[in-house]
């Protein structure tokens, strides 16, 4: 790699210039420290898994007593996966999704029914066919909370009540992480 130093590094030695020879080998090594550096920061890091900062239950939620740490680990509560909005980012000109997909739904108390308000949206990368299923009978979730606006609100809301969804203008989002696949 440092062929090119070689040469000028014996002669340095040779003719006894130690200052020289000292410069040189430190311009090396920082070049090699740089390259090694550079490379590492380069490298693609790996996602870290989601940590819930502390356990909560829905009813607290639903009741408007929301937590100061986001990352939580939700418990009850009961996912309305009948019909779900789901978002789908595509390349500009593409029919692929390439980006992100994620299905959004209301979160309720068990004995809510369509005609009362969206409190509490839940998001999560799961439809039909994939984690719905085992999304919906879990017990716990983990999920980080938004309080309104959160990103796409307004057409997460639109599409909503499209499927007969009357969301509140001030509903949280929990959002699932991405599952480490």
């Amino acid at each position: 790699m440092l062929d090119w130093a070689l040469p000028s590094l014996e002669s340095k030695i040779q003719n006894k210039k130690l200052p020289d020879v000292l410069k040189l080998l430190g311009s090396a090594i920082l070049l090699i420290g740089v390259g090694v550096a550079g490379k590492r920061l380069l490298q693609p890091s790996k996602p870290k898994p989601f940590v819930a900062a502390e356990t909560v239950t829905f009813d607290s939620i639903y009741g408007g007593n929301l937590p100061a740490n986001t990352d939580l680990r939700v418990t009850g509560g009961k996912l309305w996966a009948f019909e779900v909005v789901e978002s789908v980012l595509r390349e500009e000109g593409s029919s692929r999704p390439i980006k992100d997909r994620r299905s959004y739904m209301p979160m309720v108390p068990a004995d809510w029914n369509k005609s009362q308000p969206v409190k509490v949206v839940f998001s999560a990368k799961a439809w039909a066919g994939y984690r719905m299923d085992e999304l919906i009978r879990a017990n716990e979730r983990n999920a980080r909370w938004y309080r309104a606006p959160w990103p796409n609100q307004d057409a997460i809301r639109t599409e909503m009540e499209k499927l007969g969804y009357q969301m509140l203008p001030d509903a949280i989002l929990l959002e699932e992480p991405a599952p480490l696949d």
